[in-house]
């Protein structure tokens, strides 16, 4: 769903679609053009992939750290903020993308978005653990923790081969601490990067890089539902409930 400016007769901008009559941008705020070539369903994950820096970051680190082409990507949770990084390491040439998720559904849409290989996480804390390395011995070179539940950071750390870099990108709010011993990050010379969200700096080489690929690349899989703007309270309940809900996106009223 973009978003659409207008001028008031006082001069003031505004926007319309989605929340945006609630909303105040304070001044300096930026504002980005969505490219006409990008269906809504598209557009929306702009934010997400904004969070897909990350990598970047991971990119710039030096060796033994970091992320280059033809690396490993581990992806611990593939909802919505895991599943772009998937799509987005592949695009940068990670040569296996494994992603790591409890819901079948969620590890289909990652398949379609670029992941190699998929692994359905059980109750067991280990199975994950020592099914990613049967397949990578040794380690992969980075890991992304996207769940956004502290109970996966031990298992994240536990993918990574000795000088890989753990990103942790799904902590927004605090759910609680988990133990972690420095040592363990000093002893295998581990790199942790915590990235608190989107970067603003990032949104327009984020929607030319969708406007470039949405063609060849499924983005819109991502997003799972749909519901009108009188069903917003239904909506968010679907997105909080996770399961095979993603994205999940509320349309203006045909009114609007």
């Amino acid at each position: 769903m973009k978003t659409s400016a207008r001028s008031k007769p006082s001069g003031t901008v505004a926007l319309l679609g989605g929340f945006a009559e609630y909303l105040y941008l304070l001044p300096n705020t930026p504002v980005f053009k969505v490219p006409e070539v990008l269906p809504d369903d598209v557009a929306v994950l702009t934010e997400l992939f904004a969070v897909t820096h990350s990598l970047e970051l991971a990119a710039k680190m030096p060796r033994p750290a970091g992320f280059r082409p033809d690396d490993t990507v581990a992806v611990v949770g593939v909802g919505p903020v895991g599943v772009v990084h998937v799509a987005k390491a592949a695009l940068m040439g990670a040569g296996r993308v494994i992603g790591i998720d409890q819901h079948h559904a969620r590890l289909d849409i990652a398949s379609d978005l670029g992941a190699t290989d998929c692994i359905e996480a059980s109750d067991d804390p280990g199975h994950v653990t020592d099914e990613v390395l049967r397949q990578v011995p040794g380690g992969v070179d980075v890991v992304v923790d996207a769940t956004g539940h502290p109970s996966s950071f031990g298992t994240a750390m536990s993918l990574l081969r000795d000088g890989g870099t753990l990103l942790e990108v799904g902590a927004f709010v605090d759910l609680g601490p988990v133990d972690l011993n420095p040592a363990d990050l000093l002893g295998r010379n581990l790199s942790l990067v915590g990235v608190a969200g989107e970067d603003a700096r990032c949104y327009s080489d984020t929607l030319q890089m969708l406007a470039d690929h949405h063609e060849r690349i499924p983005f819109h899989r991502a997003v799972t539902h749909h519901f009108d703007i009188e069903e917003a309270e239904t909506a968010m309940q679907t997105a909080l409930a996770a399961g095979d809900a993603m994205k999940v996106v509320i349309r203006p009223s045909s009114a609007s």
